[in-house]
């Protein structure tokens, strides 16, 4: 499942849960006129797909795993920033940095929930 957002004729803006094996309406979470509202849609929407995806899980599923893929389910493009650039094998940054640098923060985000 993920968050879509669809733009309506009058300028307002739809948010829906959309299923990606089926790619149809789940749910339709409202329509938002002001960037304010869309995010509080957006946000009621994650929500949602936490919520109904958690049912879904294995007993057995490793729960820092759920926590961490829950944390990446949030994350839209516009928050992610480019640190790093790879080129034929070639390394611009320091990976083992940057790896560790990502894990310390995951490691934050799992402690906090």
């Amino acid at each position: 499942m993920f968050v879509r957002r669809k733009a309506n004729k009058t300028g307002s803006v739809s948010v829906q849960v959309i299923d990606k094996r089926r790619y149809r309406v789940i749910k339709s979470l409202g329509i938002g006129n002001t960037k304010a509202e869309i995010v509080r849609l957006e946000e009621k929407a994650r929500q949602y797909i936490r919520e109904h995806t958690r049912k879904n899980r294995s007993l057995f599923e490793d729960e820092d795993k759920i926590k961490l893929e829950g944390f990446l389910s949030n994350i839209s493009d516009s928050q992610v920033q480019v640190i790093g650039i790879f080129y034929n094998g070639r390394e611009n940054v320091k990976i083992n940095e940057v790896e560790t640098y990502i894990q310390s923060e995951i490691d934050k985000i799992l402690q906090s929930e």
